[in-house]
């Protein structure tokens, strides 16, 4: 799924604190925060931070999991060890209103980063945040206070205490603030593209974490292509056997991966012990991995396993370097239904998301007309031509997916016969999600126009990301609630493992203020003084940024 060039319109924006930018007077001081929060309120004094510094977290795996991963950052980032501490209701003695009851003896609240329904607060927000995702933050002087219902809340705050810590006056602080914060949408994601550029393991998870910790919540992995077939399938083995080499890439990614050192052996897909690691890892960071499975196109590394699931049955090459190439899984073969029946099976003890992206773009079927099953499909459901065998083929697939538990998503070529349930990503063009609410169905939103990542910084620029609106022009307002989101798609074939921070930021980092902030509260001018402030930092980590016009021009 690629093909034309869109700019990426990506939306930061956050409360605006003061800076000094040219021709920007600010009244405070912006704190670099990304995306803004839906409400901030600063206050006098700071938190401070030392060793030993208890972190309050409920004694269940998800929150705790969570803690753990807020502590490991707050530790190489800043050498504070947090000390994690879980309440104990049957401490079997009385604590005072301003304690928190542990095992063994009470907590005072004084000094501690408190998460749950412990210690008072004299500030209160009117309005109740959004139960999933949102999250509430009281700071203070003697104590953060950090009000979630979810794990996936509790983050989202942990996330926002690590982009305040700052250093002053040899002390490590948190500036005292009040925050109530919730995304406008669900789904916030990134599709980064291993079928056509092998990425490996180790970088999959560093962009885990920065999607983490930006409140980018979806990892849309496209892991299978004409170029490569990236995963270990045991029920299946050729699939990873033929179409998992290195041999087929450019030279320029091949040398890329060598010099990160990976790619000795030739192997370019991940083991299934890989994939559940790296599932975990996402788990632990509230990032929600979808895998994608392109078919009935885009299956050239299928078939050059397989070819007998074409319907022509003839030997079909492992593809390198771009293009669209006319060759399809064929609807009129039962076996390939038994084979994908097979393969979603196996994927599901991998993949526990509830969603499966199915592709369904770009299909150039040569042989499909030609093959009399395919002619009796036709007649017997009235569907007409190659788009109705492929909506026979979608519709076939679903409910394979639906039997294992998953809800199908498809690029927007299927929009005008998408089986109910299922879920759409328009990426031609922005009014598929229109029509698709229209019809009564979701969709996840990453149009050419603004969100294709892999294209020039200078032409797909940060500013017309920033300035994209997910929710398509003349949809009724009852009908936004059917645009769960949206991505940033960063397709592979003008990426290597050296160059991919420079095409991903910073408009990634646009993308997750567009999908949280609503749209009256982000301020391109403000949003540039932030992501300055946060460039210099993820720089210092190692995290490298493309070129803008921001940068040309000093501004960034």
């Amino acid at each position: 799924m690629k093909r034309k060039a869109v700019a990426a319109i990506l939306s930061v924006s956050f409360c605006l604190l003061g800076v000094s930018m040219p021709g920007v007077n600010f009244k405070t001081k912006p704190l670099p925060l990304i995306p803004r929060p839906v409400s901030l309120e600063r206050k006098a004094g700071a938190f401070a931070l030392q060793n030993g510094t208890a972190l309050v977290v409920p004694e269940k795996k998800e929150w705790k999991n969570t803690a753990l991963v807020f502590a490991e950052k707050m530790n190489k980032r800043h050498g504070i060890d947090l000390e994690i501490v879980h309440p104990s209701a049957s401490a079997g003695h009385r604590c005072a209103a301003d304690e928190v009851p542990i095992s063994g003896g009470c907590l005072s609240c004084g000094g501690a980063i408190v998460t749950g329904p412990y210690c008072p607060s004299t500030e209160t927000f009117d309005v109740d945040f959004p139960v999933h995702e949102g999250y509430e933050i009281s700071a203070g002087p003697q104590t953060i206070k950090l009000k979630a219902m979810t794990a996936p809340g509790m983050h989202n705050g942990l996330m926002t205490l690590l982009q305040l810590v700052r250093h002053k006056n040899g002390q490590t602080e948190v500036p005292a603030l009040r925050v109530l914060d919730h995304p406008r949408f669900q789904w916030r994601g990134m599709l980064i593209d291993s079928a056509r550029s092998f990425i490996p393991p180790d970088v999959i998870k560093k962009y885990i974490d920065i999607l983490s910790e930006f409140k980018l919540n979806v990892l849309h992995w496209h892991l299978v292509d004409d170029q490569g077939w990236r995963i270990e399938v045991k029920s299946l083995p050729r699939l990873h056997e033929v179409g998992g080499k290195l041999g087929n890439l450019s030279d320029k990614k091949k040398r890329a991966l060598e010099e990160h050192g990976w790619g000795t052996d030739n192997r370019g897909y991940y083991t299934r012990e890989e994939l559940k690691e790296i599932v975990e890892y996402a788990k632990g960071r509230q990032v929600m991995i979808v895998p994608e499975i392109d078919v009935p196109g885009h299956t050239s590394a299928m078939l050059a396993a397989y070819p007998e699931l074409s319907c022509s049955g003839k030997d079909v090459p492992l593809r390198k370097g771009p293009g669209i190439y006319p060759t399809a899984v064929c609807p009129g073969k039962e076996k390939v239904y038994e084979f994908l029946d097979t393969l979603f099976k196996e994927l599901a003890t991998v993949f526990p998301a509830p969603y499966v992206h199915i592709g369904s773009d770009e299909v150039v079927a040569a042989d499909w007309m030609e093959y009399p099953p395919n002619r009796e499909i036709l007649d017997k459901t009235g569907y007409e031509g190659k788009d109705g065998l492929q909506r026979y083929f979608v519709e076939r697939v679903n409910e394979i997916l639906a039997k294992h538990g998953k809800t199908m998503i498809a690029w927007d070529e299927v929009t005008h016969y998408i089986p109910e349930g299922a879920v759409v990503q328009a990426w031609r063009n922005h009014k598929f999600a229109r029509i698709a609410a229209q019809k009564g169905h979701y969709s996840i939103v990453s149009p050419t126009s603004h969100c294709y990542i892999d294209y020039p910084q200078l032409t797909f620029t940060l500013k017309n990301l920033y300035h994209f609106g997910p929710v398509p022009e003349g949809l009724d307002s009852e009908l936004h609630h059917y645009i769960l989101g949206g991505e940033v798609n960063l397709w592979g074939e003008r990426v290597t493992v050296n160059n991919i921070d420079r095409k991903a930021f910073p408009r990634v980092i646009g993308h997750s203020e567009v999908m949280w902030t609503p749209p009256k509260d982000r301020d391109w001018q403000h949003f540039q003084y932030r992501l300055r402030v946060i460039k210099k930092d993820m720089e210092k980590r190692g995290v490298e940024f493309g070129t803008t016009w921001r940068d040309i021009f000093g501004l960034l």
